[in-house]
């Protein structure tokens, strides 16, 4: 959201971005265009953490904050924005008082599993809504079990619990149908908002894809040492970028580089990302921290491939879209927006089932036999696909028409993030 906000400062918008603070410091910040308003959480939460605190963000004292912000404005804003599942009751409620339009971006899929989507180990083209609160219950256990192990609960938590998440997809099902537009990142979010929320205007539900990351590369020699400091070699390895959890497959990823590395001994696979491979990890595998972005383009840019085996659906994996604008293949499952929005089966990348660890495998060593011409064409067609999609002028323009648009200028004056 930071670059989008940069890139709306840069048409002439005023931005002013409302973020909760993570280490407890609060205050206010001007950054090169737009300003950060921090937000304190009661329950501090410390840099490091994997989860946020959600109880905050949930609270009619997170509510109320966000209306203390607003009140000291100086101005009246001409639209609010919001930019995640936590902050569309907060946004619902200002806008509601005061009379200020207000649309909300749909980046992932917690909006979608906090107002009744079941996602995982689905297709994307699948994916399907559940209903009521034993719907809810329902999918609230069959995740826990599958994501952390867990055996199955009484059937009382089962009952409170399915109702609790059931009354607050109401809640956010209701602030959802005052907004006037939803923005998704990707054509695969935008048919499962059409699915979960079928009374919401079709025509309202607006697709504009992310940007792609602007950062200088890294130095050669720092990029030259991370590879072979760790045991790589250039174009000999396959990458993972993100956190490595279940839901984004990063065990599958592990499982299938063993399996590739009984015909092809030279082929290894890069995890980047938060998190560890634990038990996961063997000679295949190498296991790293989140890099800076100039390095992980870097990496990218050296990468046999980029592997999305996500289980669950994926809004759209920026580091996909830096993928088509390299010409690097992609090779993902058939979850979330990369099989959607991104990836041609063999046309740029190839397309393998969900939660499938052979399947990756041999996805894997097809890509690695590929030969000059054929990852010629790949790279032609990611980058015709990153053009056609989320190259900055379209990205931009459509942001700028859609704006101008709901408040009916053409170079508004202010806006709040």
């Amino acid at each position: 959201m930071e670059q989008l906000c940069c890139k709306f400062a840069l048409q002439g918008w005023d931005v002013e971005i409302v973020a909760v603070s993570l280490d407890g410091q609060i205050g206010r910040e001007d950054r090169g265009g737009f300003v950060v308003n921090w937000l304190p959480a009661p329950n501090r939460v410390f840099p490091g953490q994997d989860i946020p605190d959600i109880h905050y963000l949930r609270s009619p004292k997170y509510i109320a904050d966000i209306r203390v912000v607003f009140q000291g404005l100086s101005y009246k804003p001409d639209l609010l924005i919001a930019n995640n599942a936590q902050s569309y009751a907060a946004v619902a409620t200002i806008s509601k008082e005061y009379g200020v339009p207000a649309m909300g971006i749909v980046r992932d899929t917690q909006m979608l599993c906090e107002t009744g989507a079941c996602m995982d180990n689905m297709p994307a083209r699948q994916a399907i809504p559940c209903a009521g609160y034993v719907g809810a219950g329902r999918c609230m256990i069959r995740f826990r079990r599958v994501r952390e192990g867990k055996s199955i609960r009484p059937w009382p938590t089962w009952f409170l619990q399915g109702m609790k998440q059931h009354w607050r997809r109401l809640g956010l099902r209701n602030a959802v149908q005052g907004f006037v537009h939803l923005v998704t990142i990707s054509d695969s979010l935008n048919m499962l908002v059409r699915r979960t929320l079928p009374t919401y205007p079709a025509a309202s539900i607006i697709t504009i894809g992310n940007l792609t990351t602007m950062v200088e590369p890294a130095r050669l020699d720092e990029v030259e040492g991370f590879i072979a400091s760790r045991g790589l070699s250039a174009g000999r390895y396959f990458l993972f970028a993100g956190r490595k959890t279940y839901g984004k497959g990063a065990d599958l990823a592990a499982q299938a580089i063993s399996s590739v590395r009984r015909y092809r001994t030279d082929l290894r696979l890069l995890l980047v990302g938060r998190g560890s491979m634990d038990g996961n990890f063997h000679d295949g595998v190498v296991d790293e921290l989140s890099v800076s972005q100039s390095m992980l383009m870097s990496l990218l840019e050296n990468s046999l491939a980029l592997v999305i085996p996500g289980r669950w659906q994926e809004g759209l994996h920026r580091t996909m879209i830096d993928a088509l604008r390299r010409g690097i293949p992609v090779i993902c499952s058939d979850a979330g927006a990369p099989a959607v929005d991104g990836v041609i089966h063999q046309a740029n990348g190839l397309v393998v089932p969900c939660n499938d660890s052979a399947a990756l495998a041999a996805a894997m060593l097809e890509v690695a036999s590929w030969d000059q011409t054929r990852l010629s064409m790949c790279r032609d067609k990611g980058q015709t696909i990153f053009q056609e999609h989320f190259s900055e002028d379209m990205v931009m323009g459509r942001w700028v028409e859609l704006l101008g648009q709901v408040i009916r200028k053409k170079r508004p004056q202010h806006g709040t993030a």
